[in-house]
């Protein structure tokens, strides 16, 4: 059950990790904290990488996959993802990006040939069917946040690119992993590429100075980076190499349930009352796979 134990490890740092994040964000504007993050993290695990010598585990037919990987499922899915988000809001988004679980399934099934038993396929079921719950009935956040920004229809395709290319970018990294490929290089590599591309394209739109960030959030950032973006990857590479693809995304997508819990204890929101019977779905769900 390594997979699906570091599955479950990743969705925990994806959990905490935006935490940390929530001052950064507020400042910075998601899509600006986003790059920057993305780039921190490459620096997080580009040291950690190269400390624990992980480079020499990086097969040659695992190059060029991990990089297409990098940029379909970093890049591609971060900037259509924030896109998405700011005409729909953070609730609706996620909701329709959630679909990136069962989107990873059935892809693997498709280009991969993975097969999953009638206990695997109940228990992806539930799992993803409580994240639905979950990320639905939570109470709505205040004013302009809930206010959509644009055309629906826009940012609902958006977000369903942004699903599709995450489930494309996990596709992409399963076989590489599968041949050998050291996951916290994996992970360096994947994120190293789209951080660069980011870098690029705000070098040529004169934009360099947005990755300055003030004194006060710089160790807020960097611990989001090594947590989030940082050990998250990691452990989702880990988990892509010893699980199908669609066990491993729907373990990884726990974070809206999983935060729950965070939010009643630890920040007093009150939820609304379905969102238990969601995190009980997921609950169910995880027992099913992890019994089989």
């Amino acid at each position: 059950m390594l997979g699906e134990t570091a599955a479950l490890g990743a969705s925990l740092c994806w959990t905490f990790g935006p935490l940390l994040a929530m001052a950064p964000v507020r400042e910075l504007g998601s899509l600006r904290f986003g790059r920057v993050r993305l780039l921190a993290a490459t620096l997080v695990l580009a040291l950690f990488t190269t400390l624990t010598g992980s480079w020499h585990a990086m097969p040659e037919e695992s190059f060029w996959r991990l990089v297409l990987s990098g940029l379909v499922g970093f890049a591609l899915g971060d900037w259509v993802l924030f896109a998405g988000i700011r005409i729909l809001g953070p609730r609706r988004g996620g909701l329709i990006y959630a679909a990136n679980a069962p989107f990873t399934a059935m892809l693997g099934m498709v280009i991969l040939g993975e097969t999953m038993t009638l206990g695997l396929a109940l228990g992806t079921l539930l799992v993803f069917g409580g994240v639905a719950i979950a990320l639905s009935l939570r109470n709505r956040e205040p004013g302009r946040m809930e206010t959509v920004q644009g055309s629906v229809a826009v940012g609902v395709g958006l977000c369903l690119l942004a699903a599709l290319a995450q489930a494309g970018g996990t596709i992409l990294a399963r076989p590489a992993m599968a041949a050998g490929a050291d996951p916290l290089a994996a992970a360096t590599l994947r994120a190293g590429v789209s951080a660069a591309l980011f870098v690029v394209i705000a070098t040529a739109q004169g934009r360099l100075s947005e990755y300055v960030l003030p004194r006060r959030l710089l160790m807020p950032t960097v611990l989001h980076a090594c947590i989030g973006p940082g050990l998250g990857a990691a452990l989702m590479m880990l988990a892509v190499a010893h699980a199908t693809a669609g066990v491993a995304a729907v373990l990884s997508s726990l974070s809206p349930v999983l935060i729950l819990p965070v939010l009643r204890l630890g920040f007093g929101e009150r939820l609304h009352p379905g969102c238990w019977l969601g995190a009980a779905t997921t609950v169910a769900g995880m027992a099913v796979i992890f019994s089989q």
